[in-house]
């Protein structure tokens, strides 16, 4: 099975909230492999993103204001800017099913998509998909969560995840689902040698 990473970004918590960048990470959990392949960076501006009646919330706003400049510029810079929300969800299934230069298509049924979470990146962005009417190309039975993968790895004392420390830039989406994704591979690797 492959395994996707997702993250993102958004101007809030709640189901309805604007999302504003979504980091995509390909990994690989196979016995003798465990590693960390292509990744990219999606956004859309705040305005695009509050189209389709997202609503904002002003203390994640102020939040963000209070986050490092690098995580605020990548709000605004850098990875594929998207032009509508439609785009963005075209953007994302595209890169998801022909990843990096490959023309061979993966079968996005048939990959265990990763979050950290259950219940908040996954649901938004199949919410956001089923708004501009983008079929959702996922199977919730191959939804993975990274906190329970982390939980195991601290109550097992794997020290893989100690020397991972944290992402270069926190809360830029692609940083932190290159990142979780190590993450998941590193208690992977410690599972495999009890």
């Amino acid at each position: 099975m492959k395994h996707l990473m997702l993250d993102l970004e958004t101007m809030g918590t709640k189901a309805d909230a604007p999302i504003v960048s979504a980091g995509l990470c390909w990994f690989d959990l196979e016995p003798g492999g465990g590693s960390v392949g292509a990744s990219t960076l999606f956004r859309m501006s705040l305005e695009t993103a509050m189209g389709t009646g997202r609503k904002l919330d002003g203390s994640t706003v102020e939040w963000w204001l209070q986050q490092s400049e690098p995580a605020r510029m990548a709000l605004l810079t850098g990875g594929e800017e998207c032009l509508s929300v439609h785009q963005f969800c075209m953007c994302i299934k595209e890169w998801c099913t022909f990843p990096g230069d490959s023309d061979k298509g993966v079968d996005l049924g048939r990959v265990g998509l990763w979050s950290k979470g259950p219940t908040f990146d996954v649901l938004l962005l199949k919410g956001l998909f089923e708004e501009v009417s983008v079929e959702w190309p996922f199977k919730f039975w191959n939804e993975f969560d990274v906190r329970t993968a982390l939980l195991a790895g601290r109550d097992f004392r794997m020290p893989g995840l100690a020397r991972l420390g944290t992402p270069d830039v926190a809360h830029d989406a692609q940083k932190d689902a290159e990142h979780q994704a190590a993450q998941v591979v590193e208690v992977w690797k410690g599972l495999r040698t009890r």
